[in-house]
């Protein structure tokens, strides 16, 4: 089992044990620096040294259990900012005192003198959604309740289908769902939906979400689900689109691609503590150390937040934000400094330079989750208005285009292969001429929403324009990305959509793959071009 494949806890015990081991090589670093300095005659370069290794003590010593360690060698950082300033040399009071609390770092790096239990690091986590959510679904007329949880599962979701409410209470006595919907209205008694809610939450004491769906519109069928405690009322004939926006809803599922965030930090020790903290609440954390890396890291993962240290050797934080903000398209990514500096008036500077928000090191678990949280979610919702389809919610034509090229770049990096694939909804206009542009765009809105389900979440998807869409498939197959795609196909033929009759809806699909063909101009072409050869075999086919 690798260390990425351990619980939460145990991650967490392994890196302050690393940092453990490495604390003496650090502190002995901070001694050599510090009896350079002294034999250099008091050279600025000797002196920024030592400061660089004080710093990444500051910054890291409190988080991995040493807080006395991280006072102290705060205490030491301030007097020698002062130092580096107006570069003056210090007095032999001043020397004789950082000499002394230099000493003293060694004790204070003990393992007996780490004063916080590594449980007070570790936050109790919450249990992560299932791939499959399990779906008990109560319904006695067995042709529509086989037929809904056909159409459910294509959405990814497991579903048992149960014809009377014992079967149900039996079953979730032994198991239980992370989601009902329950008919109000079964043949043996008029209200027998919300009789078994009412078991549910009073007897068996469970506050799962429930989806009640019925043919009645009346208020007391609409009171009586209420009064039984359920969550969502529907009225038949379901729309399979709404109910499944619905389910991920309750279930807190809504389906947002993870915050992307690139974390620049020379200290490695922190940076994997930090990313462990971030990723254990869902984010996407690429670690760089060296700042000359960022901008291959950049392309190869668009990040929702820039998170970097503003002291690093060869290249601080505001020459690095100095250089991100050269390239436009990173130009509105928020960047969060992430420093000891304390002075009020070089935090602003930093910001002037091209930062948009300063933590002080050090930091706690929570607050760097929280700063982290609120930020990401500022910068991703600005960036879904500037970059979404208004309908589906999905990327714009632009913007795809933008990450086919981005892909092609990390494909060539990388040496693997990826599968650029465009789709086409067939007869579309017949839908919008037959049924209006209302029923039109439910179905564009069905198509992206099994796409955003079947897909994986790291997988690009598109609306290309009209009813056309594109998806790039990362490191896949021709093989992988014809299976999967002709999968979806299926499952969305299955599907069924009301109007003024029911009908149902297909499409076709035409893949290419990198590196049949080497740049994005050629893969879009190629996947058209394929495209126009499954319409012109009829077609409801992939090619």
């Amino acid at each position: 089992m690798s260390t990425d494949e351990l619980p939460y806890a145990e991650q967490l015990t392994l890196l302050q044990q690393e940092y453990c081991s490495e604390l003496p090589d650090r502190l002995q670093e901070i001694e050599d620096a510090w009896s350079s300095y002294q034999s250099s005659g008091w050279e600025q370069v000797e002196l920024k040294q030592l400061h660089f290794y004080i710093h990444r003590i500051v910054g890291s010593a409190a988080t991995f259990g040493f807080s006395q360690l991280s006072e102290s060698t705060q205490s030491i950082e301030q007097t020698l900012i002062k130092q580096i300033q107006p570069r003056t040399i210090p007095t032999k009071e001043l020397q004789q005192k950082l000499s002394e609390q230099i000493s003293l770092l060694q004790q204070q790096a003990k393992p007996n003198s780490v004063d916080v239990e590594l449980n007070s690091l570790i936050k109790k986590t919450e249990k992560k959604d299932s791939e499959q959510p399990l779906i008990y679904l109560l319904e006695d007329d067995q042709s529509l309740a086989k037929k809904l949880a056909l159409q459910l599962s294509t959405y990814g979701y497991e579903i048992q289908v149960f014809f009377n409410t014992q079967s149900i209470l039996d079953a979730t006595r032994k198991q239980v769902p992370d989601l009902y919907i329950v008919d109000i209205a079964l043949q043996k008694e008029q209200l027998g939906g919300p009789d078994f809610l009412k078991k549910i939450r009073t007897q068996e004491k469970l506050d799962t979400p429930v989806i009640v769906h019925s043919s009645r519109t009346d208020f007391e069928a609409r009171l009586s689900a209420v009064h039984a405690g359920a969550d969502a009322y529907m009225v038949k004939p379901l729309d399979v689109d709404f109910i499944v926006s619905k389910i991920d809803h309750l279930l807190g599922r809504e389906l947002k691609r993870p915050y992307q965030i690139l974390l620049v930090d020379d200290d490695v020790s922190l940076a994997r503590h930090y990313a462990l903290v971030l990723g254990q609440a869902g984010m996407q954390v690429q670690i760089v150390n060296r700042p000359q890396d960022v901008i291959a890291a950049m392309e190869e993962n668009f990040p929702d937040i820039f998170l970097m240290d503003l002291y690093m050797p060869e290249c601080s934080g505001i020459d690095l934000a100095k250089v991100i903000r050269q390239q436009q398209q990173f130009d509105s990514i928020p960047i969060i400094f992430l420093s000891t500096e304390g002075d009020i008036d070089r935090q602003l500077f930093a910001m002037r330079m091209g930062g948009d928000e300063f933590l002080t090191k050090p930091i706690t678990d929570d607050h760097l989750l929280t700063a982290v949280s609120i930020r990401a979610a500022r910068a991703r919702l600005l960036a879904e208005l500037m970059t979404q389809d208004s309908l589906t919610g999905l990327l714009n034509h632009a913007r795809l285009k933008e990450q086919l090229v981005n892909a092609v770049s990390r494909a060539q990096r990388t040496s693997s292969s990826f599968g650029f694939v465009m789709i086409d909804i067939d007869h579309f206009k017949a839908v919008n001429d037959n049924y209006g542009h209302m029923i039109g765009d439910r179905v564009i809105k069905s198509m992206a929403q099994i796409l955003r389900k079947r897909l994986r979440k790291y997988d690009v998807i598109g609306r290309y324009g009209g009813e056309e869409f594109a998806v790039i498939l990362d490191n896949c197959s021709r093989d992988d990305a014809f299976t999967l795609i002709n999968s979806i196909r299926e499952d969305f033929a299955s599907q069924v959509f009301h109007s003024k009759k029911d009908f149902n809806v297909t499409f076709s699909a035409g893949i290419a793959m990198y590196p049949d063909y080497i740049n994005a101009e050629n893969l879009n072409q190629a996947a058209d071009e394929a495209l126009y050869r499954a319409k012109d075999s009829g077609r409801n086919r992939v090619s």
